[in-house]
């Protein structure tokens, strides 16, 4: 025999074994003693009712019923080739061979695994890629491990049920006593009733001694207690019920009116187009003016402080200009050529300050001469005549 083949099926039991993650983890120089394996059965018909006849126990971990399944699916039907494996011939239990049935082998691969747990005895099909039988050893941390684990999961799991069940209970709001409030509410008319008809007869028996003649017979007579029903005393159900009902409902609440909507009217033109006005939150031209010139004194105030901080400052100066126009007019060139550059440096401040006889536009105050420097060399690019003063 070729002794890859051997290494392949020594492979491919390792890899069955570690299939299992709770199994012990094995390697393929573990598995030997291979040997070829013949198992009689009870022919005739199609090869699934074939019927094993054999009694020995050739795997003592699985059951006869599944060893004989699993070699009717994966045994081989001729006998292997003379390969130096020895060969093992499982006896035929003879009153187990049903009357006029023909006798068939069929031929599987045994092999020997060897654990920490002790051996493991499996069956494979010789051929490549065939199937593996046998019982996997576990590994008890492994086992262990899961086993907390689950323990674990179902904790949280308890706790999380816990949780959401205390939190609905706490949200369920309590049930209004309604029986109470209308019993309640309905016990006071029942129990005036009675008062009132007694004082109405009492009332109606003073007033009639009052009104009766002198004689002595007549007055004892009308002096005498009269009394008063059954019928009068307690209201039936059907009438106290209904004159509790009234009283047992609460007063209506008026309702609140709301004040009618404002609804200003659209403005048009003269030939009835609606007028478009600009929303409320814009600024006037007015307003806009003001918010810029806010915007360039706090500008400007900020960079005289930062100026004021600093021992030196910098500044970019234009030619020298007969007038305070012509050097206005130098600055807004220089503005706008500055306006054109990409990215900073930028001018914090530009304005138009006289030197002796003349008159400079000023970019200033720039903090740290590589500004200023890298500033003035953009802008000598640009066209413009600058120089850079310190100050």
């Amino acid at each position: 025999m070729e002794p890859d083949r051997r290494d392949e099926w020594a492979a491919r039991v390792a890899a069955w074994h570690q299939r299992d993650p709770l199994a012990l983890r094995v390697t393929p120089q573990q598995v030997s003693g291979f040997a070829w394996l013949d198992l009689p059965f009870a022919g005739g018909g199609p090869r699934s009712r074939w019927q094993p006849v054999f009694s020995e126990r050739v795997l003592a971990d699985l059951p006869p019923a599944r060893l004989a399944a699993w070699a009717r699916r994966h045994g081989h039907d001729e006998r292997p080739a003379a390969d130096g494996l020895p060969l093992h011939q499982v006896e035929i239990d003879r009153a187990r061979v049903p009357a006029g049935a023909d006798a068939v082998v069929l031929w599987m691969l045994r092999a020997t695994l060897e654990t920490a747990a002790g051996p493991v005895e499996v069956l494979l099909d010789a051929r490549p890629g065939g199937a593996v039988l046998g019982r996997r050893r576990r590994s008890p941390r492994r086992v262990a491990v899961a086993a907390a684990g689950l323990a674990a999961a179902l904790a949280l799991a308890a706790a999380f049920a816990w949780i959401v069940h205390r939190g609905r209970d706490k949200a369920a709001p309590a049930a209004p006593p309604v029986a109470s409030a209308a019993s309640a509410a309905a016990a006071p008319p029942t129990a005036s009733a009675p008062s009132a008809a007694a004082s109405s007869s009492a009332s109606a028996v003073s007033a009639a001694s009052a009104a009766a003649p002198a004689p002595s017979a007549a007055s004892a007579a009308a002096s005498a207690p009269v009394p008063v029903p059954a019928a009068s005393a307690a209201p039936p159900p059907a009438r106290a019920s209904a004159a509790a009902a009234p009283l047992a409902e609460a007063p209506a609440r008026p309702a609140t009116m709301l004040p009618p909507p404002v609804i200003a009217p659209r403005r048009t033109d003269a030939d009835g187009r609606r007028i478009q006005e600009p929303p409320e939150f814009l600024l006037d031209d007015t307003q806009r003016r003001a918010a810029r010139a806010a915007g360039e004194s706090a500008r400007a105030a900020s960079a005289a402080r930062r100026a004021e901080r600093q021992e030196t400052a910098y500044a970019l100066v234009t030619r020298p200009a007969r007038t305070p126009t012509e050097s206005r007019l130098l600055g807004r060139d220089l503005e706008a050529a500055m306006a054109a550059l990409p990215g900073p440096p930028r001018c914090p401040r530009l304005d138009v300050m006289p030197a002796g006889d003349d008159w400079r536009a000023v970019c200033w105050p720039l903090t740290r001469r590589d500004e200023a420097e890298r500033l003035r060399d953009r802008l000598v690019k640009a066209g413009q005549r600058v120089e850079l003063i310190e100050f």
